[in-house]
């Protein structure tokens, strides 16, 4: 390899590895996104095209958690039509924990919750709650994933 390229190449492999602006990029379209009440942590689902991405914590160039799965390793939890709440969920398993990301409007007094539901085996399930103005969501009616059959 001549000088000029090989170091070409090694200012590339520096770029990326310290969380270049390219590194950091995430393709997709954001299906559901928001900031946690109180700790300011963000979550983000992406379509990526083949599945999903889910990304959580305070940097998400840098974040937590990142967990990438096919469409059929996620599952989705429609409204069923009866309730109060309308809602959808998005449902993957990580290392034992179930996450629900969700979306839900209350028919009756009007209000959204957004948030996370994390569902770690013998504790009671935690839920982190988004801040309303800042969500994106794109759940309801997200059909390339297989409906979730747990009742």
């Amino acid at each position: 390899m001549r000088p000029a390229r090989a170091l070409l190449s090694a200012a590339v492999f520096a770029a990326l590895l310290s969380g270049g602006a390219s590194a950091q990029a995430q393709p997709g379209r954001v299906i559901f996104a928001c900031t946690m009440q109180g700790s300011g942590k963000k979550v983000e689902v992406r379509d990526l095209g083949t599945g999903l991405s889910y990304a959580f914590g305070r940097d998400l160039s840098r974040p937590e958690l990142r967990v990438t799965r096919p469409y059929s390793g996620w599952t989705r939890t429609p409204w069923k039509g009866i309730g109060r709440a309308i809602y959808d969920a998005l449902n993957f398993t990580n290392g034992g924990v179930r996450y629900s990301v969700y979306s839900s409007h209350d028919r009756l007094d009007l209000t959204d919750r957004h948030g996370i539901w994390v569902e770690v085996p013998g504790r009671d399930p935690v839920e982190l709650v988004c801040r309303n103005s800042t969500v994106i969501t794109r759940i309801q009616g997200f059909e390339r994933v297989p409906e979730d059959r747990r009742d």
